[in-house]
């Protein structure tokens, strides 16, 4: 086994084995020591439904700059929260730091508190409308830092997921998994190979508005005489991340 491996399976194992979420800082603090990195940062919110504001947040930078991002309003402007929240690919800071005056004037002040050079920021995004996010950082220069990210990057993308979940557990959650019927199972299949709802029916010899309601239903978008199920866009709240 090599020692990448070695260390993706412990840190899997110790993800796995939180009780409590108070144990993640220290979890992310032995990770960056692990890896080599400056620092990380998780961020958790709607982890209990829709309308609870009160995020989970984790992380390994100094109370000085936790202190100056929140009186700097930070989560305004920092593109790993307003972009971050919207987004389900990875968010690679030399993409996003020179994207505005603003911006670069706020990566300037991160890099004045030794938060990190360069990031990566990763989103999760539950099935119960929870997101997060899961920010590494190092101070590795711009080229050997994409190395870096494209290394790291898999490997913490499955253990984003990971803590995502066991924070929920953590927290006593317990969802409902999200049961569909053997019809949307196999609208479902059909629309994934590009099918629209017209075609389907005619495959499955119903009338089209009989598909239509299942894949409505499943995929969130609302649907005449069915439930609509409940979504919520992450709000603009001002969260505290700091990293």
């Amino acid at each position: 086994m090599s020692n990448r491996d070695a260390n993706l399976d412990e840190m899997t194992a110790r993800i796995d084995s939180l009780e409590r979420r108070t144990g993640i800082e220290l979890l992310l603090r032995e990770i960056i020591e692990k890896y080599g990195l400056k620092n990380l940062a998780y961020l958790g919110v709607n982890l209990r439904d829709v309308t609870d504001q009160t995020p989970c947040l984790a992380v390994t930078c100094s109370d000085a700059w936790v202190a100056h991002y929140k009186q700097g309003r930070f989560a305004n402007i920092d593109p790993a929260i307003k972009q971050g929240l919207r987004s389900i690919l990875p968010i690679d800071w030399q993409n996003v730091r020179d994207t505005s005056k603003e911006i670069r004037n706020f990566f300037g002040e991160d890099r004045a508190f030794d938060v990190g050079r360069n990031g990566l920021t990763i989103p999760i995004r539950g099935l119960h409308s929870d997101r997060a996010l899961v920010t590494f950082t190092s101070d590795e220069p711009d080229r050997e830092w994409q190395v870096t990210r494209r290394h790291l990057a898999h490997d913490f993308q499955e253990r984003a997921t990971r803590l995502q979940m066991t924070t929920l557990r953590s927290e006593r959650i317990e969802r409902q998994d999200i049961a569909l019927s053997k019809q949307q199972i196999i609208c479902l299949k059909w629309a994934t190979h590009g099918y629209k709802t017209r075609q389907i029916a005619d495959l499955m010899g119903t009338s089209w508005a009989c598909p239509k309601t299942p894949l409505n239903s499943t995929c969130g978008a609302p649907a005449r005489n069915s439930a609509r199920p409940t979504r919520r866009r992450p709000s603009g709240r001002q969260w505290n991340v700091v990293c």
